[in-house]
């Protein structure tokens, strides 16, 4: 008996929806610059979409499994800055900011027919550069 030939593949995306974090910082003063260091929970909704497909004998592929699924991921931030104070009134000033995010990991198991399995795995990690101007009323 001869079978035809196959094969299959495994293939996903991943998206921050939306994402939001509470962050507390501390630091020392030089003059009129704030050196400080920042740290602090994330929280984001992710959507995740994975799909199994199959090709039987060079012909089209087939989509044979797929998962759509939403998370709520809870991580943490670190973070640097200076900010320098502007003027006398120290009302407003400027600031540079680097912030890593790191949110965990979603995983999805997808199974399909004639053994067609797999494991699609996404990082939820970003940096940031921040640079901005903050007034204080």
């Amino acid at each position: 008996t001869t079978y035809p030939e196959w094969a299959s593949n495994i293939s996903g995306r991943a998206e921050v929806d939306w994402m939001t974090s509470v962050n507390f910082r501390s630091g020392i003063t030089s003059g009129r610059n704030l050196f400080y260091g920042l740290a602090g929970v994330a929280v984001a909704q992710v959507t995740t979409s994975a799909e199994a497909t199959l090709t039987i004998a060079g012909g089209e592929a087939q989509t044979v499994a797929s998962v759509d699924k939403q998370d709520v991921l809870i991580g943490y931030s670190l973070g640097l800055g200076i900010e320098h104070m502007l003027g006398d009134a120290n009302r407003s000033s400027l600031y540079a900011e680097y912030r890593y995010t790191d949110l965990g990991s979603v995983k999805v198991d997808l199974a399909g027919p004639l053994g067609v399995s797999g494991t699609f795995e996404q990082d939820f990690t970003s940096q940031n550069i921040a640079v901005g101007w903050r007034f204080r009323f």
